[in-house]
C-alpha cells in the first residue's frame, strides 16, 4: 500500500485512523484517533506507545491473542467490543487492524458504544420479558397463525410456551415449531372453532375472552387472546375444571334436596341467596378480569392484578369442595344409620317377643305354684284327696307345664343373644363415632375393622360373606380417629357396591369381602379389603381418587368416598393408598399407615 494513500488516510478520514510499525508502536494517527486518547489532539504525547498500552484490555481480546501467537503470518485481525476507558468516558470499540507493508500496520478504529448500550436494553428488557413469561401462574402460549391462498385462518404454530402451559394441559415444549393440527388433529372439528376465533386476533388485533371445553386433556378453560403483531397472538390459559364440576355438583345437589326434602326449603332458599351472591361476586371478578386484559393488550401492564384475582377465585373454588365433601360425608352417615338401625330392629324384635313369652310362662308358674303350695299344705295337715291331687294335674295340663319348662331356656339363650348382639352394634357405634379432633390419638387397628365390618353390615349381608384375616401382633396407630373411621367405611362399603353391581340386587349367589391386616415393616402397618365384584376397567383407573368422579347410576353415588379416603389417608395421615384390580374377578384397596 502507497505511503501516498495512507497519508491521504491519515489526512483526510473522518473515522479514527492510525499507523504501527511491525512491534505495534503508534508512528500515526489522525484528528478522528487523537480525540479518542486525549482532548487536546497532542499527536507527540501518544507516539512511540504500544497497542497494548494505548488499549489495555485489547490484550483479552482472543484475536489479538492469536496475532501475538502466529505474527509473521496474519495479514490482519479483529477485535471486537474492547474496552477503552477514555477521557469522555467508557467507549466500546471494534478494531480492525491489517499490514499496510512488511514493517508496519494500519487499524481502523470504529466506536460501537452507543451500538453496544442499545444492544444492552435489548437484552435486559427480553431477560426480564422471559423472566415475566416464565413464572406467571396463567398458562401462556405465544403462536403465528397459518392462512391459506384465500387468506383464511387454517392453522397455527406454537412459537414458544410458558411453564405453567405445560402443567395445565400435559404438554411438553417438544409441541414448538408444531402445529396444532399435528398434535390435536380433532381441533378442526371443535366446538368453539379455536382456530378462526384466534385466526381473527391475529388478523384484526382485537382481543377476546372465552371459555372452551378440550375433550382431549378433559378440562375446562378460560383463555384470553391478544396479537402483539400482525399474524401472530397470545392465548393466555386459566384451568377451571375444578370450579365447574364443583358447579355442576351443586346443581344436581339443589335439584335433589328440592325433590325429597321440602322440609328444608328455607334453607335451600338461604343457599341460594349465597349461590347468587357467588355468581354475583365470579361475574365481578370476571369483568375486572376482562378489563384487566384490555390493559394487558394496550399496555402490557396489569398482569398482577389478573393472578390475584385468580388466587381469590382458587380459594373459593376449595371451600366449594370442602363444602360438596362435608356434604357427602353426612350422606353416609345417614344411610348407614338406617341400615344400622334395621340391625339393633331384627334382635330387639325376639328380645320383645321371647320376654312377653317368659312373662306370661313366669304367671302361669306362679299359678302351678300356687297350686302346689294347696297340695303341701294338705299333705302336711293330714287331709290330702284325690280331688286335691286331681286339681294339681288339671291345671299342669292346662298351662302345658312341661312346654313351658322345655322353651324357657332357649327364649332366655335367645334374648341373651340379642342383647349380646345390639350391645356389640352400639359399642361399635359408640367407638367408630369418635368426635376425633385435631390431634391424633392411638387407634387399634383390627378393632377399628371389626367395628367397621359390623356398621356397614346393612350393606354386604345380602350380598356377599366377610372373612377375616388380623394379624394379633400390630402396634397402635397415632390417627385422627374419626377421620381414618369415616375412610375405612368408605372403602368397605364401596366394596359391598362393587359386588351388587356385578350380582344384583335379587341374586342367590354371594360375592366375598376379604378384610386383612398385618405389619408393614417395622414402622407400619398394611390393610387390604377384596372384593370379588367386576374390578375397575382401564379406561377409568386413573380417575378413580378424582373427586366427584364415579361410574354408579345417577343418584346412586357422588364420587367422593374414596376421594375423602385418599384424603384422609395421604394428605393427613402420610399414608399411601392403592388398588390391584382384575376386571371381571375383582378389586384390593391397600392402606399403608405409618405407625409413629
Amino acid at each position: 500500500m502507497s505511503q501516498i494513500f495512507v497519508a491521504n488516510l491519515i489526512a483526510f478520514a473522518s473515522f479514527p485512523f492510525m499507523v504501527f510499525d511491525s512491534k505495534l508502536d503508534l508512528i500515526d494517527v489522525n484528528k478522528a484517533g487523537l480525540n479518542l486518547f486525549t482532548p487536546e489532539k497532542r499527536k507527540n504525547a501518544l507516539l512511540g506507545r504500544n497497542l497494548s498500552q494505548l488499549l489495555p484490555e485489547i490484550e483479552k481480546s482472543v484475536e489479538y491473542k492469536k496475532y501475538l501467537e502466529n505474527a509473521g503470518a496474519l495479514r490482519s485481525f479483529t477485535c471486537k467490543n474492547v474496552v477503552l476507558n477514555s477521557w469522555s468516558g467508557e467507549l466500546r470499540l471494534n478494531i480492525d487492524t491489517f499490514k499496510l507493508n512488511d514493517d508496519g500496520w494500519g487499524m481502523i478504529v470504529t466506536d460501537i458504544t452507543e451500538q453496544f448500550a442499545a444492544e444492552e436494553a435489548v437484552r435486559k428488557s427480553e431477560h426480564e420479558f422471559r423472566s415475566l413469561f416464565e413464572n406467571m401462574l396463567s398458562g401462556c402460549a405465544y403462536h403465528e397463525i397459518i392462512l391459506n391462498a384465500e387468506g383464511e385462518p387454517i392453522d397455527y404454530v406454537f412459537l414458544e410456551i410458558n411453564k405453567a402451559f405445560e402443567e395445565y394441559t400435559g404438554f411438553s415444549r417438544d409441541i414448538i415449531g408444531k402445529r396444532i393440527t399435528e398434535i390435536m388433529p380433532e381441533i378442526e372439528n371443535a366446538d368453539p372453532d379455536l382456530i378462526a376465533i384466534y385466526g381473527k386476533v391475529a388478523l384484526t388485533g382485537k382481543p377476546v375472552r372465552f371459555g372452551a371445553y378440550f375433550e382431549p386433556l378433559n378440562k375446562w378453560y378460560t383463555i384470553s387472546a391478544f396479537s402483539p403483531q400482525k399474524k401472530h397472538f397470545v392465548a393466555l390459559f386459566e384451568d377451571i375444571t375444578g370450579l365447574k364440576q364443583a358447579e355442576m355438583v351443586l346443581v344436581e345437589s339443589r335439584d335433589e334436596l328440592e325433590n325429597k326434602v321440602q322440609q328444608r326449603t328455607r334453607e335451600l332458599e338461604a343457599a341460594n341467596q349465597r349461590l347468587i351472591f357467588d355468581i354475583k361476586k365470579r361475574e365481578e371478578v370476571e369483568s375486572e378480569l376482562k378489563a384487566a386484559n384490555k390493559k394487558l393488550a394496550e399496555k402490557e401492564k396489569s398482569l398482577t392484578e389478573m393472578v390475584n384475582d385468580l388466587i381469590t377465585l382458587h380459594k373459593e373454588l376449595k371451600q366449594a369442595q370442602t363444602q360438596a365433601l362435608q356434604s357427602e360425608k353426612l350422606a353416609s352417615i345417614g344411610q348407614l344409620a338406617a341400615g344400622i338401625a334395621h340391625e339393633i330392629n331384627t334382635p330387639m324384635q325376639f328380645i320383645s317377643d321371647n320376654t312377653v313369652f317368659l312373662r306370661d310362662a313366669f304367671k302361669d308358674l306362679i299359678d302351678i305354684q300356687a297350686e302346689y303350695d294347696k297340695l303341701l299344705k294338705a299333705v302336711k295337715e293330714n287331709r290330702l284327696t284325690e280331688t286335691d291331687i286331681q286339681g294339681v294335674e288339671k291345671i299342669v295340663e292346662e298351662m302345658d307345664y312341661e312346654y313351658i319348662l322345655q322353651e324357657i331356656p332357649p327364649a332366655i339363650s335367645q334374648t341373651l343373644e340379642g342383647i349380646e348382639s345390639v350391645s356389640k352394634i352400639v359399642r361399635a357405634m359408640k367407638e367408630f363415632s369418635h368426635p376425633g379432633g385435631k390431634e391424633k390419638s392411638a387407634l387399634d387397628i383390627n378393632q377399628t375393622l371389626n367395628n367397621a365390618i359390623t356398621i356397614a353390615r346393612n350393606e354386604w349381608k345380602y350380598h356377599a360373606e366377610v372373612v377375616t384375616d388380623l394379624a394379633t401382633d400390630l402396634p397402635l396407630v397415632s390417627c385422627l380417629i374419626g377421620e381414618f373411621n369415616q375412610a375405612i367405611l368408605n372403602i368397605l362399603v364401596n366394596a359391598a357396591h362393587a359386588i351388587v353391581e356385578k350380582i344384583g340386587e335379587n341374586a342367590e349367589e354371594k360375592g366375598t369381602i376379604t378384610v386383612s391386616s398385618r405389619r408393614d415393616g417395622e414402622r407400619g402397618v398394611e390393610i387390604r379389603i377384596t372384593d370379588t365384584g367386576n374390578g375397575i376397567p382401564e379406561k377409568v383407573q386413573a380417575r378413580v381418587f378424582d373427586p366427584f368422579f364415579t361410574t354408579k347410576e345417577v343418584g346412586k353415588g357422588t364420587g367422593q368416598g374414596l376421594a375423602i379416603a385418599r384424603s384422609v389417608i395421604v394428605e393427613k395421615h402420610q399414608g399411601s393408598l392403592e388398588f390391584e384390580t382384575t376386571p371381571g374377578r375383582g378389586t384390593s384397596f391397600i392402606i399403608r399407615m405409618p405407625v409413629g
